[in-house]
This record gives structure tokens, C-alpha cells and sequence, in this order.
């Protein structure tokens, strides 16, 4: 009898769960028990309507559920908040304003009707007969309260005419665009413009332009004796943050610029871009004196009497400095006030493994000596992250390891999270891993606990991007570099791509990956879905790039024997088929130029000592004086394989455009087994003529060495060790200057026509 009882208690517990799932069909009716809607809340009822019908259309009449989806405004919730509740045939959505109620109805279309938004063009909608709701109650809030995706490339960046970007951003939840006035678009999604004008980042420089030089040099930096008119500086502008007239003045453009984007929580006071020193007058210098003699001090210190007269008319905005470069190391002895935040920004950091793994030892340094610290100094944190692999477009093995950092920032408590996405070489030609990456951040910037480890969502991607037939090839492709790269146990990537030859990028992983997409491009011709069969293609690019621009390693292991032209051409040929007009080819010259840059080192044996992004080794040797060899940071050396013993009687040595390079320390030696080398140029020092350098035709002279050896030397390998090179500044000084060699010719009878510009004609 008792085990009787026991079986119907718990028959009648499941009845009850059943019984309070929710059914939709094509029958359910979305309500609006709102009175006056604002324009977000409507936007909400009008999605949640279109892909009810949508997602049953091709099953309406069959079944009769009549489920509800309700929709209320909740004055308890704050600007991004809502709650869901599941049950009794009914589901209700409320949530504040004015973000609440639509990110409610966004989370319920993605998580539970499986509707995905992959970017601003491509989107992943199911067709069923009915969808079962099981009951749940859901209260969702963000955990990082200001969640901007910055791509560099792609509409997708929130541009306040793109209405398919603003409204990609909000379907996954993101909080705000790019600086702009207020616009109908915006309030359509609930968009706050998080950022006030004039500029999102390096704010000084459209605050407080270079130039009011003229009419103001005392605004800006006093160095050398004078002070620095900033035109010639271009990004780089220096400024004297002591002044009490630029105090003045920046709290009066600060008013000019907040009356025009009224609901802006950030205001932008930050640096210019790669400073080159702070101001040297008595009360700068003083300043930072009493607080660690660091850069940072001027900035709070700035920040904080700007902030003090504009915190009664704005109590809730924010005055946002950079710690970047020069300023990054936390003052000490000075608080920043409640209304100053400070971005953090991770320029340089190496990030081939999570910033608070111990084999990543210059990332938990980072955060243990800037983050840490500055969290003592400011309670506001912003974090600006570089999640790009740099221009190569296959350099970013793990698209999954960007988790892990934005759930420590995020227990940290950071106030906002920044990543920025070089996701194109060109609008929509993505780098490997896109659109997964940015679509996996967003929502990660929302809940990382939700992403689990990312595989769920990774493979419900390629298989809902892709196509069921070709999707479980890339996975296959992300996961097989992935697990290289883990193995490998390799740190070296910066935002600009990876500092010497990576594991991952290895030419018989290459050949591996190259191997998987063919499958995968087989695949999705046998399914004969168009859209699935471009992606796949897409998805290509950086494979056929990768052995293109490395193709004297590769060509071995490669399943196609095509040389590296015919893979340049093939993806010249891709993109000329997605550009059909001239306005849209256009937006693909940059992709044109990159190619242009390999296209002639494939077939190049040259090795470095370390190479970075683009500046591959090959690019000094491949006649091309728009490409470069560069170790990212510091010197090197970069060696040629002639392929055989020849006779070298001249070398001709060019480093870079005297817009980077004024003067460099260099020798080459010769070798004909890698192991004995000889003298062929003893250590010398190369200037640009003083004359040159006052002529301002930065683009036009170029820091070069012609020699002509005393005596034939025959040689098979020919190593160019560059000891030191430096940029002049503006003030008159050299100043360190990592590596630069642009090309460097052979035996030539006569110097190419560009370098007479860099010769003073007497």
C-alpha cells in the first residue's frame, strides 16, 4: 500500500512539472500589458511576433496550444534587467527600461527558441511544429554592466546608421554603441550611447584638438625647453594637465559635448595614441614627484578637477582616462574621485593562455601590479582588451580562451569590458574563428557562467552557420588547432598576432587544417546549399593565406600541389565575386593590399629571430618596399637562404621610411653551412642626412645602406643583425625604435628610382 501511495505522490509531481510547461505553436499570441510603451518595448512585441510566426509557419493549423507571451514594464527592475516566467500555459516576460524588456525577449528567443543571431547579416531560425517550454523563472542581469563590441572593420561595430549592427548588438545583449547623438535607431533598441561624443577613446584628442596650438600652446607639453605643437604628432599629442586653463577649457567642451548625447554614462578624457612624454614644467613635474613619479598621477589628478565642476549637472557620467603605454603603472598617495573611471588597456600583453594561468607570467604580472593596483587607486574599472590575432588572418588557435578572461575580470567586478575585434581584413572577410568569436563574446560579456567551456556553443555554431553536413568539419578544424595550441604549452600572442613562428602555425598543421576544410567544402557542396558553401569558403581564406604566405615550409605537406600564386589568386578571386560594384570593392582594398604583401614572399626561404603579425622575414627579401620584417618589439636578426653558393659583391640595405627609422646600427655576415659565419659588413651606423631630416618628407626618404663589399664573397646564407635602431622625435632626440627591415638587395647595378629621394643631391 505504501509503495502504492509512493508511486502516484510521484506521478502526480511529474504530472505537475508537465503540467506547468509552456506549449508554443503557431497559435501562441504575443500581449503587450504595457501601457505606453516606449519604442524598445514595442521593437520586443514586433520580434517576438515575427519569429512565432517564423519558426511555426510551416506547421500552422496543426496543433491548438494557444500559449501566451506577455510583456510588462517592471519599475522595481534597473535599465538592463528583466525576469521570466514560465508556467501555466503562459509566459511572462517583464523588465525595466530601457533595455529590459527587450533583452528579456532577445535571451528567450536565442536560449530557449533556439533563434541565433550570429552577426549583423546572418542568422540561424528553427521551423517546427511546436516547441515545449519547460517551466522556469529567470532573472537576468549583466555580469559587466557596460558590454561594447568594438570591430574594427564590419558594420557590426555599432554604427548609429546600421541598423542591422545596433540591432545584432541588442539581440545578444549588448549594452551601448559608439559615441553618437541620439538617434531614433538607438531608442528603437533600447540603445543608450554609453560613450558621449566627440570620441570613445583617446577623448583629448577631440576635446582638446592640436590644433589650438596656435592659439594655446600653453595647453600642451612642455619639453626640451619649449612647448610641443602636437599637428606634427598626428595621434600623439602631449599636454601640460596642470594648466588651469585647460582645466577650464576641457570642462567647458566636456559640457558642449554632453549636452548633445544627454543619456551617455562615459565621457572620454583619455590619452592620445603612443605618447612620447609628459609635460616637463615645475607644477607637472612636482605632481608627479609626490605620487611614484609615474604619468598616471597628471591623468587622475586632471581628471579628478575636471570631474569636480561637472558633477552636479552630470552625477551619473563618468570621467574616463586611459592607463595605456606611458600612463598604465597606478599613481600612489591620490585617489581618483567617484565620478573618474579608469580603461584599463591590455596593449601588449601576451595572451597564448589565460591572463591568470602561471605559465602566462607577464599576464598575471599584469594583473597583479596594474589591475590589482589600480583597483586601489579607482573604484571605477574599465577593461579595453585586444581580442584579435593581428592582420594574418589565421592567428588566433583558441576561440574559446577569451572565456576564461572575461570571467576573472568579471568576478574582479569590472564596470565594463571592451574587446576589441580586428575581425576584418576588409569588411566580411573575417580572420579564422569569426563570426564564432564575437558571437561567443557577447554573450560571455552577459553571463560567462552560462558559456560553460564554450564546446556546447561552439558546436552548436558550425553546425547551425555551416550546415549540418559541414559543421562538424570545422569544429573538427577549431578544436584540432586548439588542442596544438594547448599542448604546445605557447604564450607568445599580442594583439598584433604572435611573436615568433607559434606551434599552431607549424606547416604541417597548416597542411593538417588545409586538409579538414576541403572535407568540409566537399561536405557542403554534397548538402548543395549556397549560403553553407560560401561560409565553408569563407571559413578557408585564412587556411589558404596561412600556406600562401609560408608556403616555402608547406608545399610539402599540402594535399593540392598549387603554388602560392595560384592560392593568392584563388582568394582574389573569392573576393571579387562578393564585391560586384565599385562601392563594394572598395571595402576590400585593404584585403588587396595584405595580399599583395605575401604574394611574393611565398616562394622565400628566410628565417628571424622572432617575427611578428606580417613581418615575416620573407617580406625583407622579396623586392617589395611595402612590406617589412619587424620582431614586434626590440631587435634581431632576419637570415636569407640563397639556395646556393654565389658570389655577393654589393648589399643594399633599406630599414624604413624616415617616418619610423632616423638612424640604425647594423652588420651582415655570410655563412655557407649556418654554423662558421664570416664578416661580410662590420657593425656601422646609418643616418638620414640632417638635411633630409628637416625636409618633413617623412613618406618620401627612406633610412638605407648601399656597400659595396672590398672584396667578392661567396656565400649560401647571409644574416642581417640589426643592434639598434632609433625614430627621431620631435624634440631633436633619438628615442628607441623596435626593428624595421624593409628590403635588402643583392649585387644590383644601379639603386631602385624610390631611394634617390633619400640621397642629398649636392
Amino acid at each position: 500500500m505504501k509503495k502504492f501511495l509512493l508511486f502516484n505522490l510521484l506521478a502526480l509531481i511529474c504530472l505537475g512539472n508537465a503540467a506547468g510547461d509552456v506549449i508554443l505553436d503557431s497559435t501562441a499570441k504575443v500581449t503587450m500589458e504595457i501601457k505606453n510603451p516606449i519604442e524598445a518595448e514595442k521593437t520586443a512585441f514586433k520580434e517576438l511576433e515575427t519569429y512565432i510566426q517564423r519558426i511555426f509557419s510551416a506547421y500552422k493549423g496543426k496543433s491548438r496550444a494557444n500559449a501566451r507571451i506577455v510583456l510588462q514594464y517592471d519599475p522595481q527592475l534597473g535599465a538592463q534587467e528583466f525576469k521570466i516566467k514560465c508556467g501555466s500555459g503562459k509566459i511572462i516576460i517583464s523588465g525595466g527600461r530601457p533595455q529590459g524588456v527587450i533583452y528579456g525577449a532577445y535571451w528567450f528567443l536565442d536560449r530557449k527558441m533556439g533563434v541565433h543571431l550570429y552577426d549583423a547579416h546572418s542568422e540561424y531560425c528553427p521551423s517546427k511544429e511546436k516547441i515545449t517550454v519547460k517551466a522556469f523563472e529567470k532573472y537576468g542581469k549583466p555580469a559587466i554592466e557596460s558590454r561594447m563590441y568594438l570591430f574594427t572593420n564590419d558594420k557590426q561595430s555599432g554604427d548609429p546608421k546600421d541598423e542591422a549592427g545596433i540591432r545584432w548588438g541588442t539581440f545578444n545583449l549588448l549594452s551601448g554603441n559608439r559615441p553618437a547623438a541620439e538617434k531614433d535607431l538607438n531608442r528603437k533598441y533600447g540603445e543608450r550611447a554609453e560613450w558621449s561624443l566627440p570620441l570613445g577613446a583617446h577623448g583629448m584628442l577631440g576635446l582638446i584638438p592640436g590644433k589650438m596650438y596656435k592659439h594655446r600652446p600653453e595647453f600642451f607639453a612642455f619639453q626640451n625647453g619649449r612647448r610641443i605643437d602636437p599637428v606634427l604628432r598626428d595621434v600623439t599629442v602631449d599636454y601640460c594637465l596642470t594648466n588651469e586653463a585647460l582645466i577650464a577649457e576641457t570642462v567647458k567642451r566636456c559640457r558642449h559635448f554632453l549636452k548633445m548625447t544627454p543619456s551617455a554614462k562615459y565621457i572620454s578624457l583619455s590619452e592620445g595614441d603612443g605618447n612620447r612624454g609628459m609635460c616637463g614644467c615645475a607644477p607637472c613635474m612636482k605632481l608627479v614627484k609626490a605620487h611614484g613619479n609615474v604619468e598616471s598621477a597628471r591623468w587622475v589628478y586632471f581628471a579628478n578637477r575636471v570631474g569636480e565642476q561637472l558633477k552636479k549637472e552630470y552625477p551619473n557620467v563618468k570621467l574616463v582616462i586611459f592607463a595605456y603605454i606611458a600612463s598604465q603603472k597606478p599613481p600612489v598617495n591620490i585617489k581618483a574621485n567617484d565620478n573618474v573611471a579608469v580603461q584599463i588597456v591590455t596593449l601588449g600583453i601576451r595572451r597564448g593562455r589565460p591572463y591568470t594561468d602561471p605559465k602566462n607570467k607577464m599576464a598575471n604580472k599584469f594583473m597583479q601590479e596594474i589591475v590589482s593596483r589600480w583597483q586601489k587607486v579607482c573604484k571605477n574599472i574599465l577593461i579595453w582588451d585586444y581580442v584579435w590575432g593581428g592582420h594574418r588572418l589565421m592567428t588566433f588557435p583558441d576561440q574559446l580562451l577569451n572565456l576564461h578572461n572575461i570571467r576573472i575580470f568579471a568576478k574582479l567586478g569590472v564596470q565594463g569590458f571592451f574587446p576589441q575585434e580586428n575581425h576584418a581584413v576588409g569588411r566580411m572577410v573575417y580572420n579564422q574563428g569569426c563570426p564564432f568569436r564575437s558571437w561567443l563574446l557577447a554573450r560571455a560579456m552577459w553571463d560567462p557562467e552560462e558559456c560553460g567551456d564554450g564546446e556546447a556553443l561552439e558546436t552548436t555554431f558550425c553546425n547551425e552557420y555551416f550546415g549540418p553536413a559541414a559543421g562538424p568539419f570545422v569544429k573538427q578544424y577549431y578544436k584540432y588547432l586548439r588542442k596544438v595550441h594547448w599542448e604546445s604549452g605557447f604564450v607568445g600572442m599580442t594583439s598584433g598576432g604572435t611573436l615568433t613562428r607559434a606551434p599552431f602555425e607549424a606547416p604541417e598543421v597548416t597542411a593538417e587544417c588545409f586538409k579538414i576544410m576541403l572535407k568540409a567544402l566537399e561536405a557542403a557542396k554534397k548538402e548543395q546549399n549556397r549560403t553553407h558553401i560560401r561560409r565553408v569558403e569563407f571559413e578557408m581564406l585564412p587556411v589558404k593565406f596561412m600556406a600562401a604566405s609560408d608556403y616555402g615550409r608547406v608545399k610539402k605537406f599540402l594535399p593540392e600541389k598549387k603554388s602560392a600564386r595560384e592560392l593568392i589568386a584563388e582568394i582574389r578571386s573569392f573576393i571579387r565575386g562578393k564585391s560586384k560594384d565599385v562601392k563594394t570593392w572598395t571595402q576590400y582594398k585593404r584585403v588587396h593590399r595584405t595580399l599583395n604583401m605575401v604574394e611574393g614572399t611565398g616562394d622565400i626561404t628566410a628565417e628571424a629571430s622572432r617575427e611578428y603579425g606580417l613581418g615575416r622575414a620573407s617580406c625583407a627579401y622579396d623586392g617589395n618596399l611595402a612590406t617589412s620584417w619587424t620582431p614586434g618589439l626590440g631587435i634581431g636578426w632576419t637570415m636569407i637562404d640563397r639556395g646556393e653558393r654565389q658570389f655577393i659583391s654589393r648589399i643594399t640595405t633599406v630599414f624604413h621610411k624616415m617616418r619610423y627609422v632616423r638612424r640604425a646600427t647594423y652588420s651582415v655576415e655570410g655563412s655557407f653551412d649556418k654554423k662558421a659565419w664570416r664578416v661580410m659588413i662590420p657593425k656601422k651606423v646609418v643616418t638620414i642626412p640632417e638635411t633630409l631630416q628637416q625636409s618633413g618628407k617623412v613618406n618620401d626618404v627612406y633610412c638605407f645602406d648601399d656597400v659595396t663589399l672590398a672584396k667578392d664573397m661567396e656565400v649560401r646564407y647571409i644574416r642581417t643583425r640589426i643592434h639598434k635602431m632609433e625614430r627621431r622625435l620631435g624634440s631633436g632626440e633619438y628615442g628607441m625604435q623596435d626593428a624595421q627591415h624593409t628590403e635588402q638587395y643583392f649585387n644590383l647595378k644601379e639603386l631602385p628610382a624610390v631611394l634617390l629621394n633619400s640621397i642629398v643631391k649636392e
